[in-house]
């Protein structure tokens, strides 16, 4: 006797065979389709073998009573095939739902005639009437964006434009969600996104993000806690240098108004982090915001390597012995005179003397202003209080 005629050989052999090879042995009489054909229809996974959404009526009415499991069903296309009466002995089922009305009806269809014979029903509710097409900007915990439910649609599905994700977690003893979760899911929802907002208790997240997640030619944006700065985070954000417009802190503190006519006092700086930020405008060509209001820089610092980011339009720092609002103005003042100058260079007027900068003027406040005219486009200056033009 031959073993393949035992029926109950044969169907242990189908649960170990490719589709491809069920198919083929379902060809060879009729005792062996009835055992290799279950195989075949067994699981339908659409990302896998997006070939059965393209079956006729026929074939699924056919054998679709053979379907157990059915997973990646997202369109409309997709959820029609397993619309038929036959497709009622289903275990499980992985669906997306309301990208119509129509697609809506006919998943809950779906569900309702196979209700007695699921064990796994999953319901992806990825609704696309309910996105939120103009939100650009969107903060949430960590937890919440990256919940630990992975069956969940993401939170940022909602959000299909954002371009700035403001994040935070202050539980040191919760890494989150994987790095390639997070990438998943931050390149399938929200491939417009090039900003990033990051604070923990710890400063991992940044660093996972900017090392991890976030593609090399897409950062523009970085916000961080200033307490965190270090030689890795500084080595992290250079990762993206060659598209890094915005580079920022949050607030020092709550209420925290750059605006205000009022000194804003030095915090206590290590001398590395004052010199590790000095890289960021000297490796990023396209830099235009540089908005760190809690760090001193040092013009001895600043003097020894040319920045690089020559469309600088705003700057926010402290200059080390700049100190006084009298040494701020006098500073802001001939800044002034020298964007005056330049600007009446362009328009070739004659302009003799008249705003000239004293090279021999080796004062901060005459340091700092020959700094700042080297950036033509230049537009708000904040040295320590109010925010300056340069008319």
């Amino acid at each position: 006797m031959n073993p393949f005629d035992l029926p109950e050989l044969r169907h242990r052999i189908s649960r170990f065979v490719t589709i491809k090879d069920a198919l083929t042995c379902a060809l060879v009489a009729k005792a062996w389709s009835d055992d290799f054909l279950s195989a075949v229809w067994f699981t339908i996974d659409f990302d896998i073998h997006p070939q059965f959404a393209d079956l006729s009526p026929d074939v699924v009415t056919k054998h679709g009573d053979l379907i157990r499991i059915v997973r990646n069903a997202r369109t409309t296309v997709q959820v029609s095939i397993l619309d038929n009466v036959q497709v009622n002995n289903l275990k499980e089922l992985r669906i997306e739902v309301a990208i119509s009305d129509t697609h809506r009806a006919q998943a809950y269809e779906v569900v309702a005639r196979n209700r007695s014979s699921l064990e796994t029903e999953v319901l992806g509710d990825v609704i696309t009437s309910f996105q939120h097409m103009d939100v650009v900007n969107f903060g949430s915990t960590f937890k919440s964006i990256f919940r630990s439910f992975s069956t969940c649609p993401s939170l940022l599905s909602y959000f299909p434009n954002l371009t700035t994700l403001s994040t935070f977690n202050y539980n040191a003893g919760d890494s989150g969600p994987s790095s390639a979760r997070v990438k998943r899911e931050t390149s399938l929802y929200c491939p417009r996104l090039s900003g990033y907002y990051l604070e923990d208790d710890t400063g991992y997240i940044i660093h996972k993000i900017l090392t991890k997640v976030a593609n090399n030619n897409t950062v523009e944006k970085i916000r961080f806690l200033y307490e965190h700065v270090s030689q890795d985070l500084v080595t992290a954000i250079l990762l993206h240098q060659s598209c890094l417009r915005v580079i920022t802190h949050f607030d020092l503190y709550a209420g925290f108004d750059l605006d205000k006519d009022e000194l804003v006092p030095v915090k206590n700086q290590m001398e590395e982090s004052k010199k590790l930020l000095q890289l960021i405008p000297r490796r990023c060509p396209k830099l235009e915001h540089v908005d760190l209001h809690a760090h001193e820089m040092d013009m001895d610092d600043v003097e020894m390597e040319e920045w690089v980011c020559k469309d600088l339009k705003t700057i926010r720092v402290r200059i080390k012995d700049l100190d006084t609002k009298d040494k701020i103005l006098r500073a802001v003042t001939l800044w002034r005179k020298g964007c005056w100058r330049r600007w009446q260079e362009q328009a070739g007027a004659l302009v003799g003397e008249e705003g000239k900068l004293d090279e021999a003027d080796m004062s901060i406040e005459a340091r700092v202003a020959r700094h700042l005219i080297k950036f033509g486009k230049l537009w708000k200056v904040w040295l320590g209080y109010q925010t300056w033009t340069p008319i």
